[in-house]
């Protein structure tokens, strides 16, 4: 099985927007070399750098290195539009995100309260279908829209986030974060379902752990199906990386993305292209004067 290494392609960061952070962020490349990337952005007059304000931006290219800033894609409805996760299928750009709400925008966000606490932000995951060029490229008119996973789906979660889409055997899954409570850790699991049609078929909690997980990034690499995420356990890496075997996800190399303190890199996304394969390309979002970034990572093998 294969084990990864990353490498920090440059000391200079490849996204640094001039007017708020860019922290969440997902991407392809198309099949005529377009980047395409979309992100977390957190305009500087929120003074905070929670995704719970975030809108979602879109950024396209020729190069990582040379992105174009195309504006807004998707704006914040009450109180926040973020982690976005992007997976072409059937020649359609499938665009999930999470939408946030319920909090008076005077009232300050408090991690561990429940529905009908003061504080308390519920998030939801919802999705935008766009058509597609012939080169897979997204055409960004008129996306169809709706929500699929609602908080109470499946283990009754008070918020379901991190989106996480992968085709696998024609079929478009989705893997996302999902959490009773922001008290413990080991409440916070993976959950994972698929799509007959327009409907979420939810088939429960895929991954838990003590530590608790969250920002699920299926892939498919030399013929299995594998996965990037991230855990709550910083002691030695915060990520980790699973290779699907059987019914199970068996855990392959605990030390992956450790040792990066150039960014320290927690937030990542791992490109592919629009069939779904690994471009081995990792932004990676890190601090830099006091403001969120992106950095480029090669992902190699060991």
């Amino acid at each position: 099985m294969t084990e990864y290494e990353v490498t920090l392609k440059q000391r200079n960061p490849v996204i640094d927007d001039s007017d708020g952070h860019i922290r969440m962020v997902d991407g392809y490349r198309d099949k005529n070399g377009m980047y395409h990337v979309f992100c977390d952005f957190i305009d500087f007059k929120f003074d905070t750098v929670h995704s719970f304000q975030a809108d979602i931006k879109y950024y396209r290219g020729k190069s990582l290195y040379q992105l174009e800033d195309m504006g807004i894609l998707i704006k914040k409805k009450m109180y926040g539009a973020g982690s976005p996760g992007i997976a072409v299928f059937n020649h359609e750009a499938y665009l999930f995100y999470a939408i946030r709400g319920n909090l008076d925008q005077a009232e300050s966000f408090i991690g561990t309260a429940k529905p009908g606490e003061p504080g308390y932000v519920s998030s939801d995951i919802a999705v935008n279908i766009y058509k597609c060029d012939e080169f897979d490229g997204i055409i960004t008119e008129n996306p169809k829209t709706y929500e699929v996973i609602k908080r109470d789906c499946g283990w009754k979660s008070m918020r379901v986030d991190d989106p996480g889409p992968v085709v696998i055997n024609e079929k478009l899954h989705l893997f996302y974060k999902g959490f009773n409570d922001n008290t413990g850790k080991k409440n916070i699991s993976i959950g994972h379902g698929y799509f007959e049609g327009e409907k979420f078929i939810d088939l429960g909690i895929a991954l838990q752990s003590e530590e608790g997980f969250e920002m699920p990034r299926p892939f498919f690499d030399d013929g299995q199906y594998q996965m990037f995420i991230r855990t709550f356990n910083h002691s030695k890496s915060s990520w980790r990386h699973f290779v699907k075997e059987g019914n199970e996800m068996k855990e392959l190399d605990y030390d992956f993305f450790n040792g990066h303190p150039e960014t320290k890199a927690k937030d990542a996304c791992f490109i592919k292209d629009s069939e779904g394969n690994l471009t081995h390309e990792v932004l990676a979002c890190g601090y830099e004067q006091n403001k969120l970034k992106q950095w480029l990572y090669c992902l190699s093998k060991k």
